[in-house]
């Protein structure tokens, strides 16, 4: 076990960030004392750091924010694909078979509050 993030992680979700990090794919920073991960890209980190102070002033990240594991199975869902964010109905349909429960709306919340944009999930024609 780790300790990140002020809680204990399985060993599995550190190493999958750290592997996220590594291949860059995400960024790493540490702010008031915790990790924040972040876009690789510069500007859109800082957008993240900026609304990341912003929701820790007003002391209010939303109604029933989920723990910080299950924010973090979110961004290792989101991330695994590569380049493309994977839709927030794709990650709450695999962690839910994880026996993680999380809805689409939450994984949207998350989303919106890292302001991390995922491909929309479009009918494929054959």
């Amino acid at each position: 076990m780790v300790l990140l993030l002020k809680i204990r992680l399985p060993n599995t979700l550190h190493n999958a960030l750290y592997g996220l990090v590594k291949t860059n794919h995400i960024s790493r920073h540490r702010l008031e004392k915790l990790c924040l991960y972040t876009s690789i890209d510069p500007d859109k980190a800082q957008i993240q750091i900026k609304a990341r102070r912003l929701q820790t002033q007003k002391g209010a990240i939303g109604a029933e924010p989920l723990s910080t594991e299950a924010t973090i199975a979110v961004f290792v869902e989101a991330l695994k694909s590569g380049k493309v964010i994977t839709p927030p109905s794709v990650i709450a349909s695999r962690l839910s078979v994880r026996g993680l429960v999380v809805t689409t709306e939450q994984v949207n919340q998350i989303f919106s509050e890292h302001g991390i944009e995922a491909e929309k999930k479009t009918l494929k024609r054959q």
